[in-house]
């Protein structure tokens, strides 16, 4: 799979800006083998919140002198 994952990153790398390919058919049958797992594997994952309230104060103060 790392074969085929390092090929779609060189395309989209070295390829214009919103460049369409075709789907890799490889990397399509995995998603499509494991979407099941994958899906609660990221709904597993916790986010992780900032609490912005702190800098948001400090910069809005700053602004004000």
């Amino acid at each position: 799979m790392q074969e085929h994952v390092s090929r779609l990153l060189d395309i989209k790398i070295n390829g214009p800006e919103g460049m369409e390919i075709d789907p890799i058919k490889s990397i399509q049958d995995y998603i499509l083998e494991n979407i099941q797992e994958l899906g609660a594997y990221v709904q597993s994952v916790s986010e992780e919140k900032k609490d912005w309230k702190a800098p948001n104060q400090f910069f809005l103060e700053e602004l004000r002198k």
